[in-house]
Parts: structure tokens; C-alpha cells; sequence
């Protein structure tokens, strides 16, 4: 009988998460002037699979996340221009704040030099990267293949006032007036 693979509290095979010796060996060193923690770096410069960053309010998640697309873009093996990334949030403002920081990451690069062919192409792309709401994304890709789901390429998204209105509450029937009680 084949043994079951240990897995996290979260049921996802432990191979998935290198150990601390194995994540410090296979990532590269830590930039001068940075204060990332181990496992800030490793959300940073990890590359060839997916991640999951997960930390409580206030713990620079944002900034992680910003930094590592411009790492992605800049300092990667295998580089990507910064319009190929999906990076999704929320909200609008948490979209805009991301957009932001990546830029300002992509600037702070280009001020030092690094690579300014590159980086001049992947500033001028920071308008075409796809850093949206994840209902954003879901729109975009429907009106990009909406002739595969039957729809009208100009449909809307119902937002929650007009939803509300859409919202049926049957009527309540009326109660029945009081039986007299006997004294």
C-alpha cells in the first residue's frame, strides 16, 4: 500500500514548501540596504512556481508583492516583461496602490541604472499591466472571449444598489388577528 505524502494544516503536499536550507540555497542572496525578512525574501525571489502570501495586517505584504514583480521583471533568470504579469486585489484602490509601488520599484532601478534598455521598455508598459480587481479581470476576460460564452460583448456588471432592487422578498402573510383569551 503506498503511503499518503505529509501535508500542512492547509492539506497541500509539504513538498511544496521547501525547508529553510533548501529555500536559502535556491534563492539568491538578499540585495544590500534591504530588510526583507527570510520569508519576505523567499515571496520575493522564489520563481518557477506559484505562491501563497498570507500575513496579518501591516506585515508589508504590499510591499512584498510589488517587489516581487519588479523582480520578476528585472532580476529573474528568465525576465518578463512587466505586461505579462495578472496581479489581482480586491478593491480599485488596492489595485491602483499596487500599480503604484511596482512602478516606483520599476523607477527606483532605472535611477540606478540597471539594465536602461530594459527598464525604459518596461516603464513604458506599466500602462498595459494587468493589476486589477479580480472582477476587473473576470470582465475583461469575458469581453475578450464572450463569443465562446454566447454573450453580449457590452454586458455590464450590476453593482450592489442596483442588485438591491433586483432583490425579491416575497410578502408576508398578514398575521391572523388574536384569539380572545377567556379571564
Amino acid at each position: 500500500m503506498a503511503s499518503k505524502p505529509a501535508s500542512t494544516s492547509r492539506g497541500l503536499p509539504m513538498a511544496d514548501f521547501p525547508s529553510s536550507s533548501e529555500k536559502s540555497a535556491a534563492l539568491p542572496p538578499k540585495p544590500a540596504g534591504k530588510s526583507w525578512t527570510d520569508s519576505q525574501w523567499a515571496g520575493i525571489a522564489t520563481t518557477g512556481k506559484s505562491i501563497l502570501v498570507s500575513a496579518a495586517a501591516g506585515s508589508g505584504k504590499t510591499a512584498v508583492l510589488a517587489e516581487r514583480c519588479a523582480y520578476l521583471v528585472c532580476d529573474a533568470n528568465s525576465p518578463c516583461d512587466v505586461d505579462e504579469l495578472l496581479v489581482v486585489t480586491f478593491t480599485e484602490a488596492a489595485a491602483a496602490e499596487m500599480k503604484s509601488r511596482i512602478e516606483r520599484q520599476l523607477h527606483e532601478r532605472f535611477t540606478t541604472g540597471q539594465n536602461d534598455k530594459r527598464l525604459t521598455r518596461q516603464l513604458a508598459l506599466i500602462d498595459r499591466a494587468q493589476v486589477s480587481t479580480l472582477h476587473s479581470f473576470c470582465a475583461r476576460l469575458i469581453r475578450q472571449h464572450f463569443h465562446l460564452l454566447d454573450l453580449d460583448p457590452a454586458f455590464t456588471v450590476i453593482d450592489g444598489d442596483e442588485a438591491s432592487l433586483l432583490t425579491f422578498t416575497p410578502p408576508q402573510p398578514e398575521a391572523a388577528p388574536a384569539a380572545p383569551t377567556k379571564r
